[in-house]
Parts: structure tokens; sequence; C-alpha cells
């Protein structure tokens, strides 16, 4: 696959625009985009931008979901044969000899923590109880993990920190569509909680996608049986 095959969109916000460059196509999609005025919008048309208000309705809630509600327009609405999402500040460091495998889906390289996925939870947010979160609505049989393999995915030391992947269409839109499936009825029974938490953890939701996304990559042969998920690097941009 060359590189110019793989169409990266490249989520931007207000006055913070892509800084850096990449073999594949890049397609600047603005995040929050739900209150541009129109000129600035026409601008930003002219210079290849799309939308993540046309066509999908998590822009309104870009500051709680972060990345992800250009990857639900994503999900929705892109067309190309081969996706990912990155941001203004984390990018794919893309190989220069060895292209990316047309059948595979890559997710970010993981950390490997010195203690439990809880523990560092625990040690990085204090305005939300994701583990007990998860656990309540694993508890009721009908969510995208059962109990056993919340508290295994707690309990275990690996951590894909950042709601990125790349790969064939049919992988990207499959892979985050089971996602936002495990993702909304976290929303709607803590919203209201969620909507009145400021500062770091005003991300609470985009912070347990990072979770539940490790969880889909430990569990991908239940998920995803016959889709292969590798793991590629990316870069951090100050």
């Amino acid at each position: 696959m060359k590189p110019s095959d793989c169409t990266i969109y490249a989520v931007c916000i207000q006055n913070e625009k892509v800084r850096y460059e990449a073999q594949s196509r890049i397609v600047p999609i603005m995040g929050g985009a739900w209150n541009i005025v129109d000129a600035e919008r026409r601008v930003l048309r002219e210079r290849g931008y799309v939308f993540d208000d046309e066509g999908a309705f998590l822009s309104p809630l870009n500051r709680r979901w972060g990345e992800l509600s250009c990857v639900h327009w994503m999900i929705l609405n892109a067309k190309e044969e081969n996706i990912g999402n990155a941001q203004y500040r984390r990018n794919w460091l893309e190989p220069k000899n060895q292209w990316y495998a047309e059948d595979t889906l890559y997710v970010p390289e993981p950390a490997v923590f010195n203690c439990t996925l809880e523990q560092q939870f625990y040690g990085g947010h204090s305005d939300f109880d994701a583990p007990a979160i998860t656990r309540k609505l694993a508890d009721t049989g009908k969510w995208l993990f059962t109990r056993e393999e919340i508290d295994k995915l707690w309990a275990q030391n690996l951590f894909i920190g950042c709601n990125m992947a790349r790969g064939p269409l049919q992988h990207y839109k499959r892979f985050f569509t089971i996602l936002f499936n495990g993702l909304f009825p976290i929303w709607e029974e803590h919203k209201e909680h969620f909507l009145s938490i400021e500062g770091y953890d005003k991300r609470a939701i985009a912070f347990i996608a990072e979770r539940l996304l490790t969880g889909l990559v430990l569990y991908r042969d239940k998920f995803f049986p016959g889709m292969t998920i590798e793991t590629a690097p990316i870069g951090f941009i100050n």
C-alpha cells in the first residue's frame, strides 16, 4: 500500500492547526465546529477542512468528547478505502521503508505501567470513578464487557492512551462503532455529572474511552474475529 493510498483525518480545534507532515494524505477536520462563524468556515473549507458538525451530532460536545466528535463524524461520513485519525499534537510515525499492511487495523503502541490500570487511573483522575462506572454497567449483563472482562481489564497493566486508529475503512468503522456502543450508555447515565466537571477531568468520557479501547484490543478475538489488529508508534508534538 502506497502512502498516498491512506487518508488521515487530523483533528484540529480553533487556533490549533495541523503541525506535522505525513506521507499519507492529511485532511484537517475541525472539532467543535458547531460554533464557527460562516466566514471562518468558508475560509477553512477552501483550505481543505471538513467539519464535525456536518453529518454528525457530537460537535457541541467536543469539549467533553475531544477527538471522538471527529471520529464519530468519520464513521458516518468518511468514504476513503483506508483511513485513520490523528490530532494536531499527536501523529502516526510512518515507516520509511516498510508500509502498513492493507488488511490490518493499527492502534497506538501501549504504555506498560508498573501498576494496574485501575491504580494508574486513580493516580491521575479524581472527579469521576471510571472503574465503578464500568463495573456497574458490566453487572447488568447487557453491556459491552462482562464483569469478569472488565475486572481483568482494570487488573492488567497495558494502556492504549489515545483514541486513534488507522486501517481499512470497514475495519475502522467496525472498531469505533463498537467503542461508541459502549460509551453512549455511560454518557446517558452520567452526562449531568460529566457536564459539571471542569479542569483536566472535563473530558471524562474521552478518558473512559481510552480504557475501553484498550479493552477492545485485549479482547479483540471476541469483538473482531478474523480482523488483524496490530500496534504502531505515534509521535507527540509540543
